[in-house]
């Protein structure tokens, strides 16, 4: 038995219940194609699903023999709204059976792949329960022996999920970003004369600068700030380094096990180690739910950074965390969003890269004579008008180049995240006090990412 999987992409208006004799012709038209496939060699059954792939009829296949998966050509970052079509059919040519095959010409294997792509196109039309009664009704008639529709695979996109993905990407770059950070230079400016972090006097390092970070991003408008998400990437910094410590000084447990007990010395400052406390506490459940999502935050806006450029927590608009958290983001939502800007938004992508040694800069406490002229330079700035009118114009350009089902090749913002990390850890400025590992000494280790992750 081969089985053949394919993916067919919902056409934006699926809603339309077709009358009985569509169904019968699109049935017959589906059953005719797929007996065809029975009459050919395997190969030149692989050979018509490339074709029909490749003329943008499918998303994708996956052709097995068996259990075993002989051949697949599946969809890179499918930025669409997608189901699957499983469906068994019967060779007429085996070992044991040697019914002469037909044999196809290249034309012939063209002329083919065109015939089932529009017969699928007329399957797309369909409401999904009348495409269950297209193929079950195949089934009856003898076209094919077997028919099922798989659950859509982790990391595709409903419809609901892809349009909160291009909503995000409209946070990307603030239209008050100059504006703001007009307003907060001169802050950063003073406390810098005064020999303290641009952001504030706030030490991050250490448990208790984990929990103290954790505070004071309690306060949602500043959790939403420039200083908020700058504090994220310093929160998440320290929390990778805190966890590299114990890993190193406990090398016999398993990395589970380290993370667990980071969080919990995170949530003991946090809360009050047991002896401070004064009322009562919620369950270690409850205390180690909160710091994680502290990380999970943290390591988010580390994805967006990875991928797109430190810049973005200068110039993103302040709802561009909500629009991901409300939109129930998950990892894989998050590569397919950073897939989209990349592709879709190259003016924007190039100027957060632009802008990331003076994001970076600020991260440690100081400001840059580049983010100074970025801010100040009203026409000719980063964030200049000229700048910005360049940025929205290329943006533009590849919206109408490219449309939004195209195939991406899917950036990996795990990956990407921890080399950002990784390269940011080997700049930190020789002038930061001691290590960002000392807790209790004068020690240092080095960071690198062999057998480490950001879960």
């Amino acid at each position: 038995m081969i089985y053949l999987t394919i993916s067919l992409q919902m056409l934006p208006d699926n809603t339309k219940v077709q009358p009985e004799h569509v169904i019968e012709d699109i049935t017959n038209r589906v059953g005719k194609e797929l007996r065809f496939q029975r009459s050919l060699k395997f190969l030149e059954i692989v050979d018509v699903l490339r074709r029909t792939k490749k003329g943008g009829y499918i998303r994708s296949y996956t052709v097995q023999k068996g259990q075993e998966i002989m051949s697949s050509l599946q969809q890179c970052c499918p930025l669409q709204e997608i189901y699957y079509i499983k469906i068994g059919i019967k060779e007429l040519y085996t070992d044991n059976n040697r019914v002469d095959p037909i044999t196809l010409q290249k034309e012939e294997a063209a002329d083919c792949a065109i015939r089932l792509g529009e017969t699928l196109e007329k399957v797309r039309t369909l409401k999904r329960s009348q495409v269950v009664q297209v193929f079950d009704g195949a089934v009856k008639a003898g076209f094919v022996q077997s028919f099922t529709m798989p659950p859509v695979q982790t990391g595709e996109l409903d419809g609901e999920t892809l349009r909160r993905i291009l909503s995000a990407g409209s946070y990307l770059i603030s239209q008050d970003s100059p504006g703001t950070l007009r307003l907060l230079l001169d802050s950063w400016l003073t406390n810098e004369s005064n020999g303290i972090h641009a952001l504030g006097p706030s030490p991050w390092r250490g448990v208790q600068g984990a929990a103290d970070y954790m505070k004071t991003l309690e306060d949602i408008k500043f959790a939403r700030s420039v200083g908020g998400r700058i504090s994220r990437l310093l929160f998440f910094l320290n929390y990778m380094e805190l966890t590299k410590q114990e890993q190193e000084a406990h090398f016999q447990k398993h990395l589970p096990e380290v993370k667990s007990i980071v969080i919990g010395r995170i949530a003991d400052a946090y809360y009050g180690s047991p002896g401070q406390r004064t009322t009562s506490q919620p369950d270690n459940k409850v205390k180690h739910d909160k710091v994680n999502g502290y990380v999970r935050w943290a390591r988010w806006w580390w994805k967006l950074a990875g991928t797109l450029g430190i810049g973005v927590v200068l110039v993103c608009d302040r709802q561009l965390m909500s629009a991901m958290t409300s939109g129930k983001f998950t990892n894989s939502t998050i590569d397919a969003f950073v897939t989209y800007a990349i592709y879709t938004r190259p003016g924007t992508v190039r100027l957060l890269k632009l802008l990331e040694p003076a994001a970076r800069q600020l991260m440690f406490g100081h400001v840059s004579s580049g983010l100074i002229d970025a801010i100040r330079n009203d026409e000719f700035g980063l964030l200049g008008r000229t700048q910005l009118s360049n940025t929205y114009a290329e943006d533009g350009k590849a919206l109408t180049r490219k449309q939004v089902d195209s195939s991406w090749p899917t950036i990996d913002s795990e990956q990407a995240a921890l080399d950002k990390v990784t390269e940011v850890l080997k700049l930190v400025p020789h002038d930061e006090d001691k290590s960002l590992l000392d807790l209790n000494s004068d020690c240092t280790t080095s960071f690198d990412n062999r057998g480490f992750n950001l879960s």
